[in-house]
């Protein structure tokens, strides 16, 4: 293309100059009638480079005009892009704002809370690291809740900016329990990610079933009375043991945990 643009440029110059001459030559007077003759000879040449000029000039013009627009659609992709993001973070925000909403709602007992996010799980995902820690007023044995106020865990371990949370289906974790309607009382021991927790130390006396919901008894000092733990979902007999034993189904799926509340204070 370079070339081509060259080519007709030299060409261009060298027809002017011919003209330039003849001019010349006619005020001198020495072309006289070989002016007619040579002017129809040169009117379709001249004729000819004109075109070409004008075909050049539109060919740069459309030129221009497709890397302008090329360059409008990238500032638009940028701006759309720039859009979509804000539109993900309005709605996380908005998501966010949802649960508080719906957490502080439902208060029990007037407890202080604080928000923390999940930052990340164990290799075993059975305990978890949140973005708050003793300096955002978090402390060890403090107990953690998802929204709804249904049972996560509580904080084994604290750090200035940060503090990890051991989940209720840890080896480690054990939790005073008992039935919602019944009041049946028992320890709820964590048996490991792969496993759902069992609730132990139940008197064989007393009555369980499949599909009774599983609450705090706040015996153990650690969580409040009455929070959601899960729900049974199969009942182990032994006529050789003293006590009966239950498989429960914690509400919280660790898997999709996002946010959990820390309970500070209780008035």
């Amino acid at each position: 293309m370079k070339i081509l643009f060259t080519k007709n440029w030299l060409i261009l110059a060298g027809v002017a100059v011919v003209v330039l001459l003849l001019v010349f030559l006619n005020s001198q007077g020495f072309l006289g009638g070989a002016k007619n003759i040579f002017f129809k000879i040169s009117s379709p040449l001249l004729s000819f480079f004109q075109n070409t000029s004008n075909k050049i000039s539109d060919f740069s013009q459309s030129f221009l005009r497709t890397k302008d627009l090329k360059k409008e659609n990238e500032i638009l992709k940028i701006e759309n892009l720039e859009n979509l993001s804000q539109i993900v973070k309005l709605k996380e925000v908005e998501r966010e704002n949802k649960i508080l909403r719906e957490q502080f709602a439902g208060l029990i007992n007037e407890e202080t809370q604080i928000f923390a996010r999940v930052r990340g799980f164990s290799q075993e995902r059975t305990s978890i690291v949140i973005n708050q820690g003793r300096e955002q007023g978090v402390l060890k044995d403090l107990p953690a809740v998802a929204a709804g106020n249904t049972v996560v865990g509580r904080v084994f371990e604290v750090e200035p900016d940060f503090s990890k949370v051991l989940l209720i289906n840890s080896f480690q974790s054990q939790v005073a329990a008992m039935t919602s309607e019944t009041r049946v009382k028992g320890i709820l021991r964590g048996k490991g990610a792969q496993d759902y927790p069992i609730l132990e130390m139940v008197s064989k006396e007393k009555e369980i079933k499949v599909g009774d919901k599983i609450i705090t008894s706040g015996f153990d000092n650690i969580f409040p009375k009455g929070f959601l733990i899960g729900e049974i979902t199969e009942v182990k007999k032994d006529d050789l043991e003293i006590f009966q034993e239950a498989k429960v189904r914690p509400r919280v799926d660790f898997d999709d945990l996002e946010e959990v509340f820390i309970i500070t204070t209780r008035k």
